[in-house]
């Protein structure tokens, strides 16, 4: 890949998770303060799951390829969870059905 490539494969599989519901952010410094950088050894990106609203972070400093790579990873976890949650949600919907059946 050529940066231009990996600039364009970012932003089209960033447009793709926000319109999968996924909040996308991209940052490389702590709040709006320049002077303290992400250091990109510390986080390169994370995942926090939710119902209403998945979220990843994606730390702007480190490399493109870096980036998409940290952005295909944090799907696998969100798309994980969603798969464990349905699951649950499953096993307890057929719980209910069977407990109010056995009376």
């Amino acid at each position: 890949f050529s940066m231009q490539n990996n600039d364009k494969a970012v932003s089209h599989i960033t447009e793709i998770f926000e319109d999968l519901g996924i909040v996308v952010v991209f940052n490389g410094v702590v709040g709006y303060n320049t002077h303290r950088p992400i250091k990109v050894e510390e986080c390169r990106g994370f995942s926090l799951v939710d119902k209403m609203a998945p979220f990843i972070f994606v730390n702007s400093a480190d490399s493109k390829t870096a980036q998409l790579f940290t952005l295909i990873c944090c799907l696998a976890l969100v798309l994980d969870m969603v798969a464990k949650e349905r699951l649950l949600d499953m096993i307890l919907r057929k719980f209910v059905i069977m407990l109010l059946l056995s009376f």
